[in-house]
C-alpha cells in the first residue's frame, strides 16, 4: 500500500490543481484532460518519432483536428510526411585519443549524436576559441582571425556580459555551424560550465547512447556536412589544457564574470574515429487548416 501512496498523493494534487483552476474544472477543461490521458497512456509508448506509438499519436491528432472542422493541409490528408534521420553510436567500437592517450568514451567524452559524425578516423588540432559564438554585427567573434582549418574548435559554455541571453542562445544556434564550416573546421567539442550546469554530468553520461535524429536533407540541417562533435566532462577537462600554458579553472574565472575568454591552440590533438550507423525513416507532422470566416480577409 505504501508505493501507491505517491501516486494518490499526485491524483489528488491534481484534481485539487483542476479544481483551484478558472476554466479547467469545466466542459473545456475536461476536453483538455481527455486529449492528455489519451496522448499520455502506456499504448503510445512515448510517442517517440518513428515508432508505431508515435504514428498512432498522429493519427489521434489528425482525427480531433477533422471533428473540429479543420481542413487537411498536410501532403497526405491531414499527414505531411517528414524525412528523418536516427543517428545510432556504437561506443564499444570506437575510439579517441588526446596525444596518443586514450579517452574514455561515456565517460570523459561524450560524442555527440545529433550532427552527423564525422566519417573514418581523423587526427586534429584542437585550438580553444573561448565562448565559440559568432555574433560580428554586435561586436563579437570568436572565430575571426584564427586558424581553424582542418582543426577541431574547443569552447567553454559562457559568453561576455556585453551580449544578451538572446543573442547568445542565437549564436549557439543559428550562427553556430555557418562559422565552422567558413572557418573548415572539422569538429567541436564542447565544456560546460561547472558553476553553470543545468544537467549534471552524471545524468548527462546517461543519455550517452541515446540515438539522435536529424533532417534527412542536408540543405534543411543547420550542419551541412559531417563534423566530429562532443562534449567533455568538465572535472576533466584540465587535460585538454595541460600543454597550453593556461588552466580551464582560469577559463570559468573569466567566463563566470562575464569578460570575453582569450582564444589560443591546445598544443594537443585529438585522434580516433567514431563509429555510428543511420536509419533513415519518414514520421509525420499532423497539419490542419481553420480557414477564416472574413469573406475579404480569409484569403
Amino acid at each position: 500500500m505504501a508505493r501507491l501512496l505517491p501516486a494518490t498523493a499526485l491524483l489528488t494534487a491534481s484534481a485539487l490543481f483542476l479544481t483551484a483552476q478558472p476554466g479547467l474544472a469545466s466542459p473545456a477543461g475536461d476536453r483538455w484532460l481527455a486529449h492528455v490521458k489519451v496522448l499520455a497512456d502506456d499504448n503510445m509508448e512515448g510517442r517517440l518519432t518513428g515508432t508505431p506509438g508515435y504514428d498512432r499519436a498522429a493519427a489521434y491528432v489528425a482525427g480531433e483536428f477533422g471533428k473540429l472542422g479543420l481542413k487537411p493541409a498536410g501532403t497526405d490528408g491531414f499527414l505531411q510526411p517528414v524525412p528523418l534521420t536516427e543517428q545510432t553510436l556504437n561506443l564499444p567500437a570506437s575510439k579517441l585519443l588526446l596525444d596518443g592517450k586514450p579517452l574514455q568514451l561515456g565517460e570523459q567524452v561524450l560524442p555527440g549524436n545529433r550532427v552527423q559524425q564525422l566519417k573514418g578516423p581523423f587526427d586534429a588540432e584542437l585550438v580553444f576559441i573561448g565562448s565559440g559564438l559568432s555574433l560580428p554585427e554586435a561586436g563579437h567573434d570568436d572565430f575571426a582571425g584564427i586558424d581553424l582549418n582542418g582543426k577541431i574548435a574547443v569552447v567553454l559554455a559562457s559568453g561576455p556580459k556585453t551580449l544578451s541571453g538572446a543573442l547568445k542562445s542565437h549564436a549557439r544556434s543559428a550562427e553556430l555551424w555557418p562559422a565552422m564550416q567558413k572557418a573548415g573546421a572539422i569538429g567541436l567539442l564542447n565544456i560546460a560550465n561547472p558553476n553553470q550546469m543545468d544537467v549534471p554530468w552524471a545524468r548527462t553520461k546517461l543519455f550517452a547512447a541515446t540515438p539522435g535524429m536529424r533532417l534527412s536533407d542536408p540543405a534543411l540541417n543547420d550542419a551541412k556536412r559531417p563534423y566530429f562533435t562532443g562534449s567533455f566532462s568538465p572535472a576533466e577537462a584540465e587535460l585538454l589544457f595541460a600543454k597550453s600554458g593556461h588552466s580551464f579553472a582560469d577559463m570559468v574565472k573569466l567566463a563566470d564574470a562575464g569578460e570575453v575568454l582569450p582564444r589560443f591552440s591546445l598544443n594537443q590533438r585529438l585522434s580516433g574515429e567514431i563509429v555510428a550507423t543511420d536509419r533513415t525513416f519518414t514520421s509525420p507532422n499532423v497539419v490542419g487548416l481553420l480557414p477564416g470566416r472574413d469573406p475579404k480577409l480569409k484569403g
